[in-house]
């Protein structure tokens, strides 16, 4: 109950950011959606963690991608903690790698992949490696739900944000999110 609380005041919270957020690439507004989305990954009731866990999050983009790579150096930059205490309850990691570093691990500890787009990323091969090993699928990039990415945040055209699921990559995940959950959220669909 307590976090769907801190995921309802968060989201509470970023619908009164000022206009000037609610756009581009600005920092604040990467800092929110992403956290937005890892406190997502703490109320999945599938997940085992508790909050004495680490939450390991890996976020994977294209090194020959110079826009990949910026954004990569961008997400290292942002301190999580410092501007809230809304995810004081977990400790986070964030490990940033190349997608082929990724791919080839042998056993990965990750409870949460962030997908920076790039060119040359084969979001097919590394969806389904995360799927095999239960690792939940983010992108801050809404358009990622159509590649099989789990979960992102948009903005609707009245600046409000929104968690956005994709239900069948959510299944695939193993994930599984609770009413409360699923009335506060919208859902990706095909065309």
């Amino acid at each position: 109950m307590k976090r769907l609380v801190q995921l309802s005041f968060l989201i509470l919270l970023l619908n009164f950011l000022p206009g000037s957020l609610t756009g581009g690439t600005n920092e604040p507004l990467r800092e929110a959606k992403l956290k937005l989305l890892l406190k997502l990954l703490t109320v999945n009731q599938n997940s085992r963690l508790t909050e004495a866990d680490t939450v390991r999050i890996e976020i994977v983009y294209d090194p020959s991608d110079p826009a990949s790579n910026q954004e990569a150096v961008d997400l290292r930059e942002i301190r999580l903690l410092d501007a809230t205490h809304l995810l004081k309850d977990y400790t986070f990691t964030l490990q940033i790698e190349p997608w082929q570093h990724f791919l080839f691990q042998k056993r990965p500890v990750y409870s949460g992949l962030i997908l920076v787009p790039g060119k040359h990323l084969p979001v097919k091969n590394i969806i389904f490696y995360a799927y095999r090993h239960h690792i939940f699928t983010m992108s801050l990039h809404p358009e990622q739900l159509a590649e099989g990415v789990a979960a992102s945040v948009k903005y609707s055209r009245y600046g409000t944000p929104q968690i956005v699921l994709n239900l069948k990559a959510v299944a695939k995940s193993g994930a599984k999110f609770g009413p409360e959950i699923l009335q506060m959220v919208k859902f990706y669909h095909a065309n």
